[in-house]
């Protein structure tokens, strides 16, 4: 009668151990959604930061190019003696103003000295001025200020795609790291309960083979089985740590501090019908990243300021003819201390210059024509990749989820078995290696299903940075 309830007792507590093995983890483990890790990515990864710092130098470009457009004052004092005596004394101060179209300046000179060149020859009071210097055929329409301007603010918008690509490539590297880290740990978590489940049986089959209801041969097999469960335990143990480490690269806190993932901390559990719950359909996919790829916006920015480069090499075709009017005025006393000013008083200059065979100008012209085709070959590639980029992804992320479908329902069907082969030992009608066969494959399916959870994490990622998507908080 004690024989028969030990042997009861053994294999009810191995039946015990195999429940044991399906329990959920803790409720109150500390977990590290995936949405914290992406914020706190954002918030302090010094890719993010670098990736902001190339914003605010092509805002610094721009105010450079802004700069070609700033008021100037100029100042020009020259002066002769010589033997003894006082040959010229030449000032002239002016603020130059530049325009949109031409420049704007307004000034004073004044000259005196016993040798003055005639042209020199001044009102005592001095000699003021202001007028105007307008390009008529060359630069009338764009010139190199315009154009340095014009395609500054284009590098703005190339910098902003730039970010988004350095961003994006970061993120999918780390969410990548985060769902192996998933793997890692699930897959532990698995070997670990079928440790403690191989180490329960063992007991148990020593105490059966005490009281003789086994043959001790039982007890080899089942300190095999635990051999085996410690090895993989101990291979697990040592990728889960690895794979912490890898995800925790990505994490850093304030300060440049870099952070690491406790060993009490545990990634989320995977739930399909929320990561699935907003993903739009694959046309409208294709739409969004026709429209918002950063690569492809880079492309377009970049067109644009070879177009802006092609106006300027083809003004420059045209002569230089550049005008120049001043009104000049005696600083005489009018009314008070009023100046006169009259139109019969001025200097009017014209300048033509124009290249006989225009070699370079034709030349640059040509260049950036053929880099514009070059971009353009660029765009139809580039474009072509990311649609076919979207759409398998698309494929991808689909299909693994149907896998996961069918590898839930595996689980189950290895979970009955278990179950079967459970009741039949108990029944005296199975055997510690058919148990053992059935826990087996019941840790199988469970490690590909957890590996098939990581692979979509790793799917959605990649779909996302096929996309381009801008906030990947979804």
């Amino acid at each position: 009668m004690r024989k028969v309830s030990l042997m009861r007792l053994s294999r009810l507590v191995a039946l015990f151990a195999t429940f044991i093995f399906y329990q959920p983890a803790n409720a109150q483990d500390n977990i590290l959604t995936w949405e914290e890790y992406y914020q706190q990515i954002l918030a302090y990864h010094p890719v993010v930061v670098n990736a902001n710092i190339n914003l605010d130098l092509a805002g610094q470009e721009l105010r450079f190019a802004r700069g070609f457009f700033d008021p100037m004052l100029i100042g020009d004092y020259k002066q002769k003696q010589f033997t003894e005596k006082d040959y010229y004394r030449l000032l002239t101060t002016k603020v130059s103003v530049p325009l949109w179209i031409g420049e704007l300046e307004a000034g004073y000179y004044q000259n005196e000295g016993e040798f003055l060149n005639p042209e020199n020859l001044l009102p005592r009071n001095g000699q003021s001025f202001v007028g105007v210097s307008i390009p008529l055929a060359q630069g009338l329409l764009i010139d190199e200020r315009r154009s340095t301007l014009r395609q500054a603010r284009y590098l703005t918008d190339i910098a902003e795609a730039e970010r988004l690509s350095m961003i994006n490539k970061l993120l999918l590297s780390a969410t990548k790291d985060y769902w192996n880290w998933y793997f890692a740990y699930q897959r532990y978590r698995f070997v670990q309960e079928a440790y403690r489940l191989a180490e329960i049986r063992y007991e148990a089959v020593k105490l059966s083979v005490i009281t003789g209801d086994q043959a001790p041969i039982d007890s080899v097999e089942a300190k095999i089985s635990l051999q085996n469960r410690d090895i993989e335990l101990q291979q697990s143990a040592i990728e889960l740590k690895n794979a912490r480490l890898i995800a925790s690269n990505h994490l850093w806190g304030e300060g440049e501090t870099p952070l690491e993932i406790l060993e009490t901390t545990l990634p989320d559990d995977f739930d399909l019908a929320r990561w699935s719950a907003n993903l739009p359909q694959a046309e409208a996919l294709v739409a969004q990243a026709e429209e918002q790829h950063p690569d492809l916006r880079k492309i377009i920015f970049k067109n644009r300021q070879l177009d802006v480069e092609r106006s300027l090499q083809v003004n420059k075709l045209a002569p230089k003819i550049n005008l120049q009017y001043h009104l000049l005025s005696e600083p005489q006393a009018v009314s008070g201390d009023q100046y006169g000013w009259s139109t019969q008083n001025y200097m009017l200059g014209l300048k033509v210059a124009f290249p006989l065979f225009l070699r370079q100008e034709r030349g640059k012209l040509q260049l950036v024509r053929l880099k514009q085709v070059q971009l353009e070959q660029e765009n139809l590639q580039t474009r072509r990749e990311i649609i076919n980029t979207v759409l398998a992804q698309y494929n991808l992320l689909n299909n693994i989820a149907e896998l996961i479908g069918l590898q839930e329902s595996m689980v189950n069907n290895y979970q009955q078995l278990l179950r079967g082969e459970q009741l039949r030992f108990e029944n005296g009608e199975s055997s510690i290696f058919l148990i053992n066969v059935r826990e087996t494959q019941l840790l199988d399916s469970q490690v590909k299903l957890v590996k098939l959870h990581s692979d979509y994490g790793k799917a959605r990622a990649e779909l996302n940075q096929a996309v381009g998507l801008v906030d990947w908080d979804y």
